[in-house]
């Protein structure tokens, strides 16, 4: 009698680790909150609970406005699944071996959340687990800054990687509100068979060439006789 093995739902799990934004309006308040609990981010001591309740009341109807302004929400969440089903698309076609192939939003301050990707994945059965920084872009704004700006990805990848030789419960302890704890514990209790950690991806000449002819098409929407006058780009 011969068996027939059934394939994977997931072989290869890509977590999209990101610090979020409010998809809605009505999210900025808890974005707000997550962001000013954190002690990594901004420590404040005994303080921390005091005064991320009090930046959330004060600041809330301001940055709703401001994310009014651009359409009702932070449009990070649409374009991160956007990026990971073009990803998965091409890497199960370029790389059959490790496929099938599928991406998990993981944000740290907003929906969804960690811990939510976390079970989804455990659920799918992921054989192996992609680790994929976004935020180390950041790194080209704010070199000076990256332990702060990236710290829910490369922080996290280089305690995972090294975990065998480094004690992590500490950090596990004070990070387990936002779900990276869940991430290191899977990893080190070998629920997935192995995790890759992209490095400093945001220096490859194929990501600047994009960012460039992006802001070259932007630039090309003014008319010429301004165009040259255009002297303010914003990133965010």
């Amino acid at each position: 009698m011969t068996t027939t093995r059934t394939a994977p739902k997931v072989r290869t799990a890509i977590a999209m680790m990101n610090m979020g934004g409010p998809s809605t309006l009505d999210e900025v308040p808890s974005f707000l909150k997550n962001l000013f609990s954190d002690p990594e981010i901004i420590p404040l001591g005994p303080f921390q609970e005091f005064v991320s309740s009090m930046v959330v009341k004060r600041r809330s109807p301001k940055i709703q406005a401001q994310y009014a302004a651009i359409g009702g929400g932070s449009p990070i969440g649409k374009w991160t699944n956007h990026q990971g089903n073009a990803m998965c698309k091409i890497l199960d076609e370029i790389r059959p071996e490790s496929a099938p192939h599928k991406h998990y939003t993981m944000f740290r301050y907003a929906n969804p959340l960690t811990e939510a990707a976390l079970t989804e994945m455990k659920n799918d059965g992921a054989e192996r687990a992609i680790a994929f920084s976004q935020v180390q872009s950041c790194v080209l704004m704010y070199p000076g800054r990256l332990t702060h700006t990236t710290l829910h990805a490369t922080t996290v990848p280089a305690m995972v990687v090294h975990h065998d030789r480094l004690e992590h419960e500490p950090f596990v302890a004070r990070t387990k509100a936002f779900g990276l704890g869940g991430f290191l514990s899977m990893v080190a209790h070998r629920s997935v068979r192995s995790t890759i950690f992209p490095s400093q991806w945001n220096t490859h000449p194929g990501y600047i060439a994009a960012v460039s002819r992006r802001i070259q098409l932007g630039l090309e929407a003014f008319p010429a006789d301004v165009r040259d006058k255009v002297y303010s780009v914003i990133m965010t």
